[in-house]
């Protein structure tokens, strides 16, 4: 990659990100932050709750051959969970918006930690920590592309 192609900027992005939020601590991170995650993921729960019996879903659900009207797939691998339950928690479009940056934030991230939580013990505090991480390095992206 050249260094002044944009696919690079991003990539410089990620990495720093990743590498900062590597070394965070929940203890580093503002309470006003921390009682944003906290409102985000009860937001994006509640709206993926109600949009996971909705069309777009169901049919996602079946074509992937699960049964459909379920909170994602949890016996599925990881990754399709996931997308089912994004599809769940956008399905309404009620879900949070980065009024700067332009991205539902929690479309992605959040239907990955739970995924994720859902295969391996997490506690409440890596998956309040790994949510900050995520949208920050999702709003640095989002930035790198403004």
């Amino acid at each position: 990659m050249k260094r002044d192609d944009p696919a690079a900027s991003t990539s410089t992005h990620v990495l720093r990100a990743l590498a900062m939020q590597a070394h965070a601590t929940l203890s580093g991170v503002p309470g006003d932050t921390l009682h944003a995650a906290r409102r985000c993921l009860v937001d994006w729960v509640g709206v993926a709750l109600g949009g996971s019996d909705a069309e777009p879903p169901r049919r996602l659900a079946q074509a992937l051959g699960f049964e459909p009207g379920r909170f994602g797939a949890p016996d599925a691998p990881a990754m399709l969970d996931a997308l089912l339950l994004g599809t769940c928690g956008h399905v309404l479009d009620y879900d949070d918006t980065d009024s700067i940056n332009l991205v539902h934030a929690s479309a992605s991230v959040v239907p990955t930690l739970v995924a994720t939580a859902r295969r391996h013990r997490v506690s409440g505090r890596d998956l309040l920590l790994a949510l900050v991480a995520g949208y920050e390095i999702e709003s640095r992206l989002a930035e790198s592309h403004r």
